[in-house]
This record gives structure tokens, C-alpha cells and sequence, in this order.
């Protein structure tokens, strides 16, 4: 029950599709702002103590049963444009996202 609570909580995070290669890629991408550490402390907060997940059933859980990564910084982008950004990938209905 626990395992699953965590792999509810990754299916909900704002991941976007490769910009290079997406026809051959199926590997989605998650905030440069993000990292494992991070990820596990906010589901850690967003949970009752007793489904709490250690670093490693977490991080076993989102390497295998995920093709996520972390975007790398932008590096010409500024803070907006990266906020913005992260609103329209979070974005769910079709008709505002575009």
C-alpha cells in the first residue's frame, strides 16, 4: 500500500516530454529545481507518518517503475519564463494549455 501511495504521488508530478528525439524517446523530464531528495521530502509531507517512505523504497520506485528524469538549468531563461513554463506542462485542461 505504501509502494503504491508513492507511485500515486510521481504519476501526479509535472513532467514534460523531451525536446529532442520524442518520437523515440518515452523518458519525460521534471523541473532542474527538482531532484530525488526533494521529491520524497514534500511526498514525505504530504502523507501521514505511516506511510512515510525511507530514500531507498523512493528512489527504487522512481528509477524503476518511472522513465523520469530532471531537466538540466536553463541557462538563458529567466525566472519567469521558467515558472511559466512549469504552470503550462502542469496544465491539464487542453484548452488552456495552448
Amino acid at each position: 500500500m505504501k509502494k503504491e501511495k508513492i507511485r500515486e504521488f510521481i504519476r501526479q508530478l509535472p513532467a514534460t516530454e523531451s525536446h529532442y528525439n520524442r518520437n523515440k524517446s518515452k523518458k519525460s523530464y521534471l523541473s532542474s529545481e527538482l531532484n530525488i531528495g526533494k521529491l520524497r521530502k514534500f511526498y514525505n509531507d504530504s502523507v501521514t507518518p505511516d506511510f512515510e517512505s525511507k530514500k531507498m523504497m523512493f528512489w527504487e520506485i522512481f528509477s524503476s517503475d518511472f522513465p523520469l528524469g530532471f531537466r538540466s538549468p536553463a541557462s538563458d531563461a529567466c525566472s519567469t519564463c521558467i515558472l511559466l513554463n512549469n504552470e503550462i506542462a502542469a496544465e491539464t485542461d487542453p484548452d488552456k494549455k495552448y
